[in-house]
């Protein structure tokens, strides 16, 4: 089997020149991921009642000293943040 071109000549071409300035930096050559997803898991555990089994406040205000949360029929949404909790814990503890 051949396989058949438009084109048997390539057309002559040439390379634009890179613009703009080119600088050296130090700068982390990773993204620590764990540090990352500890924090999930922290912003998914935190806000938790311990005196109601860990139930999740999900109304908070942050305009008040000191800020407060409280308890109200959307406290249910509970299983949004249980959903990606496994996944953060997976991840902190791989590394």
């Amino acid at each position: 089997m051949k396989l058949n071109h438009i084109r048997t000549e390539i057309p002559d071409f040439a390379i634009p020149a890179y613009e703009g300035r080119t600088y050296e930096d130090l700068v982390p050559d990773t993204l620590d991921i764990q540090d990352r997803a500890s924090l999930a898991v922290n912003g998914l555990t935190g806000p938790t009642d311990p005196d109601l089994d860990h139930l999740l406040y999900f109304n908070a205000t942050f305009q008040t000293n000191p800020p407060v949360m409280w308890h109200r029929g959307s406290d249910l949404c509970v299983t949004k943040f249980e959903e990606s909790l496994p996944l953060m814990r997976t991840s902190v503890a791989a590394a």
